[in-house]
């Protein structure tokens, strides 16, 4: 018995096979793609919803950096229990009105940081830095340097 034409049959098959399963798997790859695409463009449609509906940037996180002293503090009854904080949050510079002498976050001295996060990677197309008047406050920076990480 000759074995030969079942071999070459079983090799015809099973390229036609892994003909079949590269077009499968280049199928769904796109498929991932296609759906990745969406995905991001979905979430980046709810952030900008959330962020325009709300006073803040939602799920962005304000911190005062490591060289950053920040003026006042916890006010705390007897040294012990914490009653209020004195000044607004480093996340004060988020939010999303007009800018007023009380709506600053202070610090001491001529230098600070703030690290903003955002809830994920989006791409930066503007940045507004919003200041208050210099003849309201003559104490505020008047310089701004931003970096993107």
């Amino acid at each position: 018995m000759d074995s030969t034409p079942v071999n070459e049959e079983c090799c015809h098959r099973m390229k036609h096979l892994a003909l079949a399963l590269n077009r499968a798997e280049q199928a769904l790859r796109a498929l991932r793609h296609r759906k990745t695409t969406l995905s991001l463009k979905n979430m980046h449609m709810e952030f900008v919803q959330e962020q325009t509906e709300s006073g803040h940037v939602e799920g962005a996180l304000a911190v005062a950096g490591k060289n950053t002293t920040e003026w006042g503090g916890n006010i705390a009854m007897w040294g012990i229990l914490p009653m209020w904080r004195a000044a607004p949050p480093p996340d004060t510079v988020l939010k999303l009105q007009r800018p007023t002498p009380s709506d600053c976050w202070p610090f001491r001295g001529s230098y600070g940081e703030i690290i903003i996060e955002m809830p994920e990677s989006l791409p930066i197309a503007k940045l507004s830095v919003e200041h208050i008047r210099p003849d309201t406050a003559l104490s505020a920076p008047k310089h701004f340097i931003v970096f993107v990480s």
